[in-house]
């Protein structure tokens, strides 16, 4: 895996071309962990809108801790 194949970065979350689906990652301090797949027909803007839901819930989480 190299950073030449992330399609997609925004924040802590990631995408990557899969064999059979793209994949979403969320990176962490030591690694990064799949949260999600999405299949090739969807296509890689069905990834950009579940990365920008996963953002809006973190920020949401965020605001429930205050």
């Amino acid at each position: 895996m190299t950073e030449a194949q992330i399609l997609y970065e925004r924040g802590p979350y990631w995408v990557k071309r899969g064999a059979k689906f793209f994949e979403i990652y969320r990176a962490g301090a030591t690694h990064s962990t799949r949260v999600g797949v999405v299949g090739f027909s969807f296509g890689l803007s069905r990834c950009i809108a579940e990365i920008d839901r996963r953002m809006a819930d973190d920020e949401r989480r965020k605001g429930d801790a205050r």
